[in-house]
């Protein structure tokens, strides 16, 4: 297994749980209400606390991107 993997799997797990979470709330709550799901989820409409840690699941897939472009840069340009 590559090093980014295994220093940020746990990480990159929970945010995909998290994110995953929170759209399946979204639709089911679209559902509910009889509109078709969709896959928007308005920042607006969501706690202090989701904001936070959508932010940070938002930042830690970033921060593997960059990883990534950087150990991969010289065979993509």
């Amino acid at each position: 297994m590559h090093t980014i993997v295994e220093e940020y799997a746990d990480d990159l797990e929970q945010a995909f749980e998290f994110i995953t979470l929170l759209r399946i709330h979204h639709q089911y709550a679209q559902i509910s209400s009889g509109v078709a799901p969709d896959n928007f989820i308005n920042p607006n409409r969501l706690s202090n606390l989701e904001k936070r840690s959508i932010k940070e699941a938002f930042h830690l897939v970033t921060k593997i991107q960059d990883l990534i472009i950087e150990l991969y840069k010289s065979l993509i340009w």
